[in-house]
């Protein structure tokens, strides 16, 4: 075992189920697919699909509350950065969500794509 999941584990206690870990895997895959698209709708619901796999890893490490909650809960999970990365993401998921309307470029949406992938395969490893 490496010294990065062996801390984790000490000061987690918990780590991903192996269903969540195979989510978090094939959510993973889809970016690279996706991220090449020029579909924004694809883009779209990748987000908010991402950001249910990071509810569902971060649940699996902290427990069923929101994800704000247990990203609060995550910051000494993964470097300052990455973890910024995962509440920048869920912030334009938070968008998409309530404010169907708003004008998302499609590099605004790759770079949210982009910071999720960064985080989910942090705490995945």
């Amino acid at each position: 075992m490496d010294l990065i999941k062996l801390l984790k584990e000490l000061i987690l206690g918990k780590k991903l189920s192996t269903k969540t870990r195979l989510m978090v895997k094939n959510a993973l895959n889809k970016c690279t697919q996706v991220y090449t698209s020029d579909d924004i709708n694809a883009k779209k619901s990748l987000i908010i699909e991402l950001d249910g796999v990071l509810g569902k890893a971060l649940g699996d490490l902290y427990g069923k509350n929101s994800v704000a909650e247990n990203l609060k809960k995550a910051s000494l999970l993964v470097h300052k950065s990455t973890y910024q990365k995962a509440w920048d993401a869920h912030k334009v998921r938070n968008i998409l969500a309530h404010e169907p309307d708003a004008a998302l470029s499609n590099k605004d949406l790759n770079i949210a794509i982009d910071k999720f992938r960064v985080f989910l395969k942090a705490i995945s490893t």
